[in-house]
């Protein structure tokens, strides 16, 4: 989240919005943005103020911001904490906060609409700055004329390897702000190892970063800058240490009062984990979706779905685990693996089917949906006309993140839970009969039409991926629950197995286990027309399964940077197609 100085991407006390009010006096024309700068003017005069924080939020929902309206009202609650009476303004603050939580889930933000709209995947959202509606257009057109014409798209791209074309390369668990162990003398740190990584041979590939780059916000946001500089396109999920708040780094303590710097007041720590995923959200993708609001803070990563090279679309999935992943015991373990976790609705309800993470992909689903479709159209129309011709009409303009069913509210309290740092085990080739393993191939497919699709989430999807055995209740914290009814065993449908289905994902890239893994598995067949957390809940309520005879085979890919002492990516795309090699991704030249 951009620092509260600097105009139209922040507030006063840190709460950003991209509502475009930098522009002056004009700025204020709308009943709106009058309000948001009354709100902001009476939370600047006074951080403690409960109701400063819950106007504020109230003025950011209206104007279809409700990750920042989110953390106002967190903010808000903050405030009261440690009063002998909270008062009346506590419950009305809870509620903006699950009202703006469900907002989010629904896709009703004007800021993951700037972040489709700029992956060149949907229409520009409606907003009130038509300036930055046109930036967001550009923004957007060149992605997509950048993908069509074999580039990465984005900023920063760079000269390709000669006659190579755009490589895609995996890498997650970075762990910047730890200890690298075995690396070389002078790299005390993972953030050091990273830093060894070639600044040239990169700038015309991608990079997928699953997760678990660092723990508090700063050190994250320096990573990602860091690998921003070196490639040109990262992309990026959050894992579960990229959502701690851990005391004395950036968890939040009584009064949410800014800290006073030399660059002017800075935003205090985010209220609670799901306001921490706003900010690292609106640090990513400010850049790419809003050129106008762009300053030196803001990376350009990629958090949403977007095409790289012709045919081939990227797409970033939010998860979370379930304790019903563990097959043997799919009840709620006593450990708490992610203690410096906080969130406002039950640790179970953040992942499942009518909770919250599942459904903030929905969005992403709708954005690849429309890719396929254009790219289908691309090649000749003759899907398009077959469904005319069975009397099904196209919808010329793909839906967009507003056009989705409304989340279910959510009621229950903060539940805090404790941290793991993942067992480094062996890379595995295999995984105990789910599927055989695949040493270096380009498994998983090409996809429908010949068009491939790149998913990636930080837990895992398929019970039969490996993670570290002998860990109490491990497998309550790795992955989402099996849906019930399917059959039982490691070829068990997960919800978030249905959405890489939904996608029709070639390769899943993956991260949290530490467990290096390039590997094959059965899958579902690809499913036909919407989906989403809906239809993934519809599937769990049904409870079927495919038949064996109608599976097919998935590719995962798991790389870990933690607990190497040499920086090596594993490359999953090349020379226009799906591979599987190591590249050493230090020195100057290839193979140094």
């Amino acid at each position: 989240m951009a620092s509260p100085n600097r105009g139209a991407a922040s507030g006063p006390a840190g709460t950003g919005t991209g509502t475009g009010t930098g522009t002056g006096a004009g700025a204020a024309a709308t009943a709106g943005e009058a309000a948001l700068l009354a709100a902001r003017g009476r939370v600047a005069a006074d951080p403690r103020d409960a109701g400063a924080w819950s106007a504020l939020a109230g003025a950011l929902a209206a104007l279809r911001e409700p990750e920042a309206a989110y953390t106002a009202a967190g903010r808000g609650l903050l405030a009261l904490e440690g009063r002998p009476d909270p008062g009346r303004l506590a419950p009305p603050l809870a509620a903006q906060r699950l009202d703006a939580l469900a907002a989010i889930a629904r896709g009703g933000s004007s800021a993951v609409g700037r972040r489709l709209a700029a992956s060149g995947l949907l229409r520009p959202p409606p907003g009130p700055s038509a300036a930055a509606a046109s930036g967001v257009a550009a923004a957007g057109a060149a992605a997509q004329a950048a993908a069509a014409a074999g580039g990465v798209g984005g900023q920063g791209g760079g000269a390709k390897e000669p006659g190579g074309g755009v490589r895609v390369f995996v890498l997650s668990d970075l762990h910047v702000d730890t200890p690298a162990y075995g690396a070389p003398a002078g790299v005390r740190s993972h953030m050091d190892l990273l830093g060894r990584i070639c600044r040239t041979r990169f700038r015309g590939d991608v990079l997928l970063v699953a997760g678990d780059v660092a723990d508090s916000l700063p050190a994250t946001v320096a990573a990602l800058r860091l690998l921003r500089e070196r490639f040109g396109r990262v992309f990026y999920v959050p894992g579960n240490h990229c959502l701690w708040l851990r005391p004395g780094l950036e968890a939040p303590s009584g009064a949410p009062a800014p800290a006073p710097s030399d660059r002017g007041p800075s935003p205090p720590p985010p209220p609670d984990s799901f306001a921490k995923l706003w900010a690292l959200q609106a640090r990513c993708a400010a850049a790419r979706a809003s050129p106008s609001a762009a300053c030196c803070d803001d990376l350009g990563v990629d958090t949403a779905p977007s095409p790289v090279a012709p045919g081939l679309l990227v797409a970033p999935l939010l998860s979370w685990y379930s304790h019903r992943f563990d097959e043997r015991d799919p009840r709620p373990g006593r450990l708490r693996f992610d203690r410096f976790c906080t969130w406002p609705v039950r640790e179970e309800d953040v992942w499942q089917a009518r909770g919250v993470m599942l459904r903030l992909n929905d969005p992403a689903l709708a954005a690849a949906a429309a890719w396929r479709k254009a790219q289908q159209q691309q090649q000749g129309g003759e899907r398009g006309g077959r469904g005319q011709a069975s009397g099904q009409e196209e919808d010329p303009s793909p839906a967009g993140p507003s056009d989705l069913p409304p989340a279910p509210p959510q009621d229950g309290q903060r539940s805090p839970s404790t941290g793991l740092s993942a067992a480094r085990s062996a890379p595995v080739g295999g995984s105990d009969g789910a599927g055989e393993g695949s040493s270096g191939g380009g498994g998983g497919g090409g996809g429908r039409c010949g068009l491939v699709v790149v998913t990636m989430s930080h837990f895992l999807p398929h019970p039969g991926l490996p993670f570290a055995p002998g860990v109490p209740e491990l497998a309550k914290a790795v992955g989402c629950r099996r849906v019930r009814g399917s059959r039982v065993g490691r070829g068990g449908v997960g919800e978030l197995m249905y959405l890489l289905d939904r996608l029709d994902s070639a390769v899943h890239v993956y991260g949290h286990t530490h467990i290096a893994a390039d590997v094959e598995l059965a899958a579902p067949p690809p499913a036909v027309g919407g989906g989403g957390a809906a239809a993934a809940a519809a599937a769990a309520a049904a409870g079927a399964a495919p038949s064996p005879s109608q599976q097919r085979r998935r590719r995962y890919v798991h790389w870990p940077l933690q607990g190497r002492g040499r920086v090596v990516l594993r490359c999953i795309w090349r020379e226009g197609g799906l591979c599987g090699e190591d590249v050493d991704a230090e020195g100057e030249a290839e193979g140094a």
